[in-house]
């Protein structure tokens, strides 16, 4: 990319930036304080200079100290922030831990809730939505960055764009199985989308498998196990998923 070009999308992503943070104060006003942050720093933050060098050189347990808040952040469904902690960590340490689980599920969680907004007219403007997806198509990053399968699809899944989302990462898994975090990206969709058919059964028998999604694995279990007894399986595998239905069952009785 030519300074020239590199130099007119840095002030394009700065604009962008500071048009996303005014508009999404309007519907997150509890974090503004971390959006006024970021629009202050958006213009130094985005020089051809600043662009052209990431900081990567951070020490472990600084993206440790990042990756932490945005879990708690998580947890407390505030996904905005989630988005923009799991964002700095990535751009740090695009391979640290499950950093991409967590941004696709942010991403994914953050979509919902904007589209909520916007069909209960609960104050989401025509511009959020657009500064949204300029912003995740306009960043210098993201020039390179939608060169990567995954980072398409969680570009998708941002914009909503659920069919493809699915389409992208089925095809990076039929190439790179071993990618264990796209089983969890796409169990996600698969359970938003109530899908049952053989493709979601087969992400959500590795995900039981190999344990790669603690956090729904009773509700992908008690779907695995009626599809096991739906087709009458007796295996060991089979067994073993209704056992943990059926304890689950039985404890949900208990606790009554």
């Amino acid at each position: 990319m030519s300074l020239s070009r590199l130099q007119k999308s840095s002030k394009l992503s700065g604009l962008l930036l500071l048009v996303l943070v005014h508009s999404v104060n309007e519907l997150f006003p509890q974090n503004a304080e971390t959006n006024l942050n970021i629009s202050r720093n958006a213009s130094d933050s985005r020089t051809p200079e600043n662009s052209r060098r990431l900081p990567r050189a951070q020490s472990q347990g600084d993206i440790e100290g990042l990756y932490r808040e945005g879990l708690i952040a998580l947890q407390n469904g505030d996904w905005l922030q989630g988005l923009i902690t799991f964002e700095k960590v990535s751009w740090l340490n695009s391979e640290y831990k499950d950093v991409q689980n967590k941004l696709a599920d942010a991403q994914f969680n953050l979509n919902k809730k904007l589209q909520t907004a916007s069909q209960s007219g609960s104050g989401m403007s025509f511009l959020l939505i657009l500064g949204w997806s300029l912003f995740f198509s306009a960043l210098p990053v993201i020039g390179l960055f939608l060169l990567s399968p995954t980072a398409r699809g969680r570009y998708y899944l941002m914009q909503g764009k659920y069919g493809k989302a699915v389409v992208t990462f089925e095809n990076i898994l039929s190439k790179h199985p071993e990618k264990f975090r796209i089983y969890q990206i796409l169990a996600n969709i698969y359970l938003f989308d109530n899908r049952k058919d053989e493709q979601a059964l087969e992400v959500f028998e590795m995900i039981l498998r190999l344990n790669l999604f603690p956090e729904r694995n009773q509700e992908i279990n008690s779907i695995v196990a009626k599809h096991y007894l739906s087709k009458g399986r007796s295996d060991a595998i089979a067994i073993e998923v209704m056992e943990k239905e059926l304890n689950t069952k039985i404890m949900k009785i208990k606790n009554g």
